[in-house]
């Protein structure tokens, strides 16, 4: 048995009800995974690995004894369910149409184009957030000198991320921001 759902809204954390402007908030991404095998699945563990939902077809496919398919990114759970400390994914990425979501250990790193806050931030404008320290996201550090190296850190892991996955794609075609053509 398996119980899991796909994100949410934000249920009014932030103020906001839905998932609009963007879904890059652990509000939205963390998402409930239950998995209950008797004999197969170790009885009461967490894993506080990072995973996605796109490995539930390829863990699904692994404990069924089925090849992986071969159009799926996800990856095989199968060793936390069995208890058994694994590194599935380095990182969380999350996509959406106008920004990019890195999470990886206590930090989460949002990127936005720089045409799209040009005027508020002609420089660029992130988000980063130390999730240890503030697990509700309320206090961006992406401007925090102190925090400077980690955006570094962040955006170049993302970068290469998006260089070396396998089948990168969106489902809305890019657009020029503010009806601006390039």
């Amino acid at each position: 048995m398996i119980y899991t759902s796909d994100h949410g809204d934000y249920a009014c954390e932030h103020g906001l009800m839905e998932k609009a402007p963007g879904i890059c908030a652990d509000a939205i991404t963390r998402i409930p995974a239950i998995w209950r095998w008797p004999g197969r699945i170790a009885a009461g563990h967490v894993a506080r690995e990072i995973v996605e939902a796109v490995d539930l077809s390829a863990t699904l496919c692994a404990l069924a004894g089925l090849a992986p398919l071969g159009t799926s990114d996800g990856r095989d759970l199968s060793p936390l369910l069995r208890g058994e400390p694994a590194e599935i994914h380095r990182l969380g990425v999350t996509e959406f149409a106008w920004s990019k979501s890195v999470r990886r250990g206590r930090y989460r790193y949002v990127h936005y184009p720089r045409e799209l806050f040009a005027e508020e931030y002609p420089a660029g404008f992130g988000e980063l957030y130390d999730l240890a320290d503030d697990p509700w996201e309320m206090a961006n550090r992406y401007f925090d000198p102190d925090y400077a190296g980690i955006v570094r850190e962040l955006r170049d892991e993302l970068l290469d991320w998006l260089v070396t996955t396998t089948r990168p794609r969106t489902a809305l075609p890019r657009q020029p921001f503010g009806g601006r053509r390039r």
